[in-house]
């Protein structure tokens, strides 16, 4: 029954409100179901596009690790000749993404996973770094993104503020 009670505890200090009203000590929580939205820089076949909407959730999270889902996005890739590859990637999720909580900065863990957005039966992922400032809830997310049949992958960098 204690152990019960301990871990409602540790997990009540975790999941705790992410608006403003908070007191202090609860700036180092991660909010488990934050939405971000932001500017998506796509650089594929050695061509950074221009910068793109996009946005990213958490969903799931516990102390030790969380759910980012990942929404639409579009890739147009010009390439020589005048021709451009396209690309729709859709919303995907990766389950059980590490990270590291120090200072009211989460720290996502570097990993790959493997997913599907239901269009493409597997889209590689690569997580490179990416990190939350639980005060002023600014994201930052550097990813490698490879869908079956593109020969190479594309690299993601995301940042983004939380939508209240």
């Amino acid at each position: 029954m204690i152990s019960m009670l301990m871990i409602a505890s540790v997990m009540s200090l975790f999941f705790t409100a992410c608006d403003d009203d908070d007191e202090d000590e609860n700036k180092n929580a991660v909010c488990p179901t934050a939405s971000y939205n932001g500017d998506l820089v796509i650089t594929a076949f050695g061509v950074t596009l221009e910068p793109t909407d996009w946005s990213v959730s958490i969903t799931d999270g516990n102390e030790k690790s969380l759910t980012l889902v990942a929404g639409e996005f579009n890739v147009v890739v010009p390439m020589p000749g005048g021709k451009t590859i396209e690309r729709t990637i859709k919303t995907y999720k990766l389950e059980n993404v590490g990270y590291e909580l120090n200072d009211g900065i989460v720290k996502f863990l570097p990993g790959e996973f493997v997913t599907t957005d239901g269009v493409f039966e597997t889209i590689k992922v690569n997580i490179v770094s990416g990190s939350i400032d639980s005060s002023t809830q600014d994201m930052l997310l550097d990813l490698t993104v490879q869908p079956e049949g593109m020969p190479m992958p594309m690299a993601l960098a995301f940042t983004t503020k939380a939508v209240e």
